[in-house]
């Protein structure tokens, strides 16, 4: 029983131990992991996307170094952890916005309006400017997908059309073109709006699927 307690007792004195050893060895993986993060950061645009949160984290990658240099550990390593935390944010942040970006303008080259997508993406790029990559990135997220919604939809009803008029030719196609006709259908009910326009697009432009208006011609008789 005694020996149980005393090896109770030290446990709290090891981990202690362990800690303050700690404080005394550089924190190189930590360094190491927010050079990575802050270039990928980089890397990812945040320079352009996310200039706030980028500055931010540099910012504590430099008083890290500073304090690698100063023997201090436990703050170089506090430093570097945060680094690493704001460049990963800055990194997301800057992929969120760039892909706004794109499906707006994919939006927009359909066609298809989306003012208030537009406006959230706005609003997001005010919220990284004042260093509130959190709440920019929910933005930016919103708005890309508000706009993704707007477009699938878009083709979603291109698509019905093309379908219904193809749905009356069925019997003609080809076995191929039959089996090309059954896939946008599966993407049109699998709601994959731009692949089931795609697809019965290309369909409707093929020899058994078109539409020809001809007149009927009754086979002559023999005489």
């Amino acid at each position: 029983m005694r020996r149980a307690r005393v090896a109770w007792l030290a446990v709290p004195t090891l981990a202690l131990g362990l800690l303050g050893a700690c404080s005394h060895v550089p924190p190189i993986q930590e360094m190491s992991d927010a050079r990575q993060a802050v270039q990928a950061a980089r890397e990812a645009g945040a320079g352009s996307y996310a200039r706030s949160a980028l500055d931010q984290a540099e910012g504590r990658l430099v008083k890290a170094e500073r304090a690698i240099k100063s023997y201090d550990y436990p703050e170089a390593r506090t430093e570097a952890l945060a680094a690493r935390e704001g460049a990963t944010a800055a990194r997301r942040l800057a992929l969120s916005l760039r892909a706004a970006q794109a499906s707006l303008e994919g939006a927009d080259g359909a066609g298809v309006p989306v003012p208030q997508a537009w406006a959230d993406l706005e609003e997001a790029r005010r919220a990284a400017a004042a260093g509130r990559p959190a709440e920019a990135t929910e933005l930016a997220e919103r708005s890309r997908a508000s706009a993704e919604a707007a477009l699938n939809q878009h083709y979603l009803e291109g698509a019905r059309d093309l379908l219904a008029g193809l749905e009356k030719r069925v019997s003609a196609m080809s076995a191929e073109d039959r089996e090309r006709y059954s896939a946008a259908r599966a993407a049109f009910y699998g709601n994959d709006g731009r692949r089931a326009y795609e697809s019965a697009r290309a369909l409707s432009l093929s020899p058994s699927g078109l539409v020809l208006h001809c007149p009927r011609v009754e086979p002559a008789l023999a005489h």
